[in-house]
């Protein structure tokens, strides 16, 4: 959407403002109508600001036989690599992949081999600006498929 004062634009389709100077101006200020590409992108602009209750991304879900989301913000989908190995897949991809990432699983098994369970970035792999991988298992890194999940992206 642009925004046109006497003619001459002032805010264009990019959020770039024209400086017109100091003082009174007289003439017609019209705004075009916003198409639905242009509302798509102002509203995926705001929700990047304030949506989200300040994450860029976050994502609850069930690992635990057909991996189920529960509830997400900025998620599309989580893709299931193997026994806790998972993608997240964001819906709006961010600027770059310089974001702060972190998350939680619940541990409902009965299992000595470990007691404390961690959800972090998969090894070796590296985020991008449209997914994570993660994995999750108990504190000696076996990998396995939890109830309770939760991952949030903060950029």
């Amino acid at each position: 959407m642009a925004i046109q004062i006497s003619g001459t634009t002032v805010i264009d389709n990019s959020r770039n403002f024209t400086n017109l100077g100091t003082g009174s101006f007289s003439g017609t200020v019209t705004a075009s109508t916003p198409t639905a590409s242009g509302h798509a992108a102002i509203k995926s602009y705001v929700d990047g600001l304030i949506g989200g209750g300040g994450a860029g991304a976050w994502v609850h879900w069930n690992a635990q036989g057909t991996l189920t989301i529960n509830d997400d913000y900025n998620v599309n989908s989580i893709t299931d690599n193997a026994g806790g190995d998972y993608t997240i897949n964001f819906s709006n991809s961010f600027v770059d992949a310089d974001y702060a990432c972190s998350g939680m699983c619940g541990n409902t098994l009965n299992n000595s081999s470990g007691t404390n369970t961690q959800l972090c970035l998969k090894q070796g792999s590296t985020q991008t600006s449209s997914s994570v991988r993660i994995t999750a298992g108990f504190d000696n890194g076996f990998g396995s498929d939890y109830p309770d999940n939760g991952w949030i992206v903060i950029r």
